[in-house]
């Protein structure tokens, strides 16, 4: 039989500081939008144009690929999120309530969510 271990406040705090990262990551990459995209060339020469629009489009498969990232950097806190709120919801005989490090397993009249950090569940 396998446990999973997992203590709610910790992900929870997880969930804040990725959700904090991505917001940073996401005003960076609105921030840099313009001067990535839209580049001026050097000079008036046909090759400076050539190499500003190259560049110009490598900035734009930037930001497109920076709002597929931020999207799934969404989705995956709020899974993180989710998975951490359904700790507290863990009942029964699959459900073992776990303090931290060191911790020891609740007995069966223990297995219960009130003031725990957190629950396994039987896999």
């Amino acid at each position: 039989m396998s446990y999973v271990f997992a203590a709610h406040e910790l992900m929870a705090a997880a969930a804040g500081n990725l959700n904090d990262i991505g917001t940073t990551v996401r005003a960076a990459n609105t921030a840099a939008a313009a001067s990535t995209t839209d580049l001026i060339a050097a000079a008036g020469d046909e090759v400076s144009l050539a190499i500003a629009r190259a560049f110009g489009a490598y900035g734009r498969d930037y930001q497109a690929i920076g709002v597929q990232a931020a999207e799934f950097h969404g989705r995956f806190v709020e899974t993180l999120r989710a998975g951490a709120g359904s700790l507290w919801g863990c009942r029964g005989r699959q459900c073992v309530v776990f303090a931290g490090p060191g911790a020891r397993s609740a007995g069966p009249d223990q297995r219960a969510h009130h003031g725990s950090a957190g629950a396994t569940a039987d896999r």
